[in-house]
């Protein structure tokens, strides 16, 4: 089993990303296990390296529209789940400073909701 070696806060999320292998230029839709804002989870059939770069495409919900964010990233880990074809595979993102931003916000709103809730 994978150890847990992540230092940054992550909050369920779990739509779809489109994972895009940037030297092949081939695209696979992934249902995304958890987001941070180093990285993203997700859950995936088809096999991928270690160290393989990778573009994620993410729609963050916002107030009016879904905000299309295109990180850069890398395969960090990946382990085969027993008993399925499917991997778990952990990304790690190379995010520019806008990115960063937007996603810490949309983050952050998340814990805070979440937090709102366990209190009542």
């Amino acid at each position: 089993m994978h150890e847990d070696k992540r230092d940054g806060l992550r909050v369920p999320f779990a739509p779809i990303a489109i994972i895009t292998r940037v030297n092949k230029n081939v695209s696979h839709a992934v249902r995304v296990r958890d987001l941070s804002i180093k990285g993203i989870g997700i859950y995936s059939n088809d096999v991928f390296q270690k160290d393989e770069q990778l573009l994620v495409e993410l729609a963050l919900p916002g107030e009016q529209d879904a905000e299309i964010l295109m990180i850069p990233g890398e395969v960090a880990w990946l382990e085969t789940l027993q008993g399925v074809t499917q991997y778990l595979i952990g990304i790690k993102f190379h995010l520019i400073p806008e990115f960063k931003e937007k996603l810490q916000s949309y983050i952050h709103s998340i814990e805070e909701r979440l937090n709102y809730k366990e209190l009542k």
